[in-house]
């Protein structure tokens, strides 16, 4: 099953990085981001309103929206066929 340190180094590392996301502000470098992104969110997502994902757009060069209805945060958890879709689309 692997060694459990390394399952603690892992949640280790993503508690970190939540915080991260949390504490931090991130919006001004957006404009820096230099390759193609597609920025996906649900619709129904309790923690990003849609507006969040529309400015994230507004802000990134080269960027794409797509938004997904009937589903919340976990896009590709609630319609993992429909983003795979629309990555392959991107890509």
């Amino acid at each position: 099953m692997g060694d459990p340190r390394e399952r603690e180094d892992a949640d280790q590392h993503g508690d970190q990085s939540l915080g991260a996301m949390v504490t931090n502000d991130y919006r001004e470098t957006l404009p820096e981001i230099d390759v193609p992104t597609l920025v996906t969110y649900g619709e129904e997502s309790n923690l990003y309103a849609p507006e969040t994902a529309k400015f994230m757009t507004d802000q990134i060069p080269d960027s794409e929206l797509v938004g997904f209805s009937d589903v919340g945060h976990g896009v590709p958890l609630g319609m993992p066929e429909e983003l795979t879709e629309e990555l392959e689309g991107f890509l």
